[in-house]
């Protein structure tokens, strides 16, 4: 799977085995918003925590689709 950052930019990813198209974008999707928002408050907050957390449960989420399958 390639995904378009820009202008003529893609960056190659490997997908974890198991997961269709569809549900590897929603997860692309979700590990974009975890991250985002875990920065974001871990800006706010002057702590890392929120950031853990939040890439935490994504990535468990990710194990638990590869698992499930």
């Amino acid at each position: 799977m390639s995904v378009r950052v820009g202008p003529g930019a893609t960056v190659f990813t490997r997908t974890p085995a198991g997961l269709n198209s569809a549900t590897q974008v929603r997860v692309s999707l979700a590990t974009l918003a975890a991250l985002q928002g875990g920065l974001l408050l871990t800006q706010l907050q002057r702590e890392v925590r929120p950031l853990e957390v939040a890439l935490g449960s994504v990535l468990d989420h990710i194990e638990s689709h590869v698992k499930g399958r």
